[in-house]
């Protein structure tokens, strides 16, 4: 567990556990850089920052898991944050969920989730951005040959102007959705395997969509697909 309140902070920990690994992490001020490594089973991370610029020679923040189920649960409240989260689940039946918040201007979030091994997978990560100025991205992927055990789900949604989403699935029982609010909106949802969904939604100036859909393995076909924009 962490608390730091001054200026341009840095926190560097790793954990290594059989049994659980948590971290609880809050910092406040400008020039905040976090670094949090998990290896294990039972993976947990809690962080919280508050401030300006949160990032370090303009390098992300970064949470990286790997093993038997990762959960993250991220809150940013400034302008001009970075922060990237990578899950792995190699060990076991693998349960990767992300969970980022992010208040402010100018805001970046980069999640990145992988299932190689178990009986089930499943990856899920959610991406919530207030502010102008903001991109996020949401990749997922399954292990080939083990499309009728896996699930992913990814969700991302902006409030604000010149956002930027991407999330891009491959496995099987893929979700995505996209909502975006604002001007100049761009959002794209790339999944490949079998039981297909999609819903993007976009408001505001200057909209773009891209729903690609390929697989498709198995007689139930693609799934449901909605597209839903309105003008300027």
């Amino acid at each position: 567990m962490a608390d730091q309140g001054t200026k341009q902070s840095f926190a560097n920990i790793e954990q290594i556990s059989d049994v659980l690994a948590r971290t609880r992490l809050a910092q406040s001020g400008a020039g905040n850089q976090v670094k949090i490594i998990q290896d294990g089973k039972n993976l947990v991370v809690d962080a919280y920052v508050q401030g300006q610029m949160n990032r370090a020679s303009d390098r992300a923040n970064t949470i990286t898991q790997t093993g038997d189920g990762a959960t993250a649960e991220v809150s940013v409240v400034g302008d001009e944050n970075t922060f990237s989260i990578s899950q792995s689940a190699v060990d076991g039946p693998g349960q990767n969920s992300a969970s980022v918040t992010m208040k402010g201007d100018f805001n970046s979030a980069d999640v990145r989730q992988t299932n190689d091994f178990g009986p089930t997978y499943s990856n899920t990560a959610r991406l919530v951005q207030t502010g102008n100025g903001n991109s996020g991205a949401i990749a997922q992927t399954i292990a080939p040959g083990t499309l009728a055990a896996a699930e992913n789900f990814g969700s991302i949604t902006q409030t604000g102007d010149d956002n930027s989403a991407l999330i891009e699935q491959t496995g099987a029982d893929n979700s995505a959705a996209i909502e975006q609010d604002g001007d100049r909106n761009r959002g794209a949802i790339l999944q490949d395997g079998e039981g297909l969904s999609a819903v993007l939604v976009q408001t505001g100036t200057a909209l773009e969509y891209t729903i690609n859909q390929t697989g498709c393995v198995i007689s139930s076909g693609c799934g449901a697909v909605s597209v839903t924009q309105s003008g300027p």
